[in-house]
């Protein structure tokens, strides 16, 4: 029985040098940033302005939490902003299959979408969005850029119209989203949105 008694001594001896070495290991190098304390550098970076260094420090949350859809989701806002849509439309897909029921994902799916110039990806996105979330204000203003930007001015005005009865997060955007740039000066257009952000520029029953 002696021999037993020994080797167990032998393997609980050797199981406390390495949990030992592990807590010296972690005294001296400090434990790793947590994911909350690195996403909450990473804004700071961002709102510095310096973008690149932000992306590092939100890579490495998502690539520690690969299944996590808001890691991911930040990540590819970050790429948005680098203009790295390609990268930002594949982080934003897979947290699209990681979280079916999510309207948020999809619209920012469809922003990376637009801003590549996918209309009729955007639109489908979009689509996806408000069959989860049929308020979703923002998602309608988004479809009605995108309308914008393929030239259809009366769905564009119709849709953003919605958006506004809605409650979007930001109506005057329109004044300078490049989406609307091909339909800007388009008369329907002009007086539609004019009538909603400067009320009573027209007047009643003119022409």
């Amino acid at each position: 029985m002696k021999p037993a008694i020994d080797s167990r001594f032998a393997i609980l001896a050797g199981a406390g040098v390495v949990l030992l070495a592990a807590a010296t290991f972690r005294l001296f190098l400090g434990a790793p940033p947590s994911a909350g304390s690195r996403t909450n550098h990473a804004l700071r970076l961002e709102a510095r302005g310096s973008l690149d260094s932000a992306w590092v420090h939100l890579n490495a949350v998502a690539t520690r939490r690969p299944e996590d859809p808001a890691a991911l989701l930040r990540e590819a806002r970050a790429l948005r902003r680098l203009e790295r849509l390609e990268d930002a439309r594949a982080l934003l897909e897979k947290a699209c299959s990681l979280d079916d029921r999510s309207s948020r994902l999809r619209y920012e799916l469809a922003k990376t979408l637009a801003a590549s110039g996918l209309w009729a990806e955007a639109d489908t996105a979009l689509g996806e969005a408000l069959a989860r979330s049929k308020t979703h204000a923002d998602a309608i203003q988004l479809r009605s850029g995108v309308a914008a930007a393929q030239g259809e001015v009366s769905r564009a005005v119709v849709l953003y119209e919605i958006a506004l009865l809605r409650g979007a997060s930001n109506p005057a955007r329109v004044r300078i989203d490049p989406l609307y740039d091909p339909v800007r000066h388009d008369p329907e257009f002009s007086r539609v949105i004019l009538s909603h952000l400067v009320p009573h520029v027209f007047r009643e029953g003119s022409s």
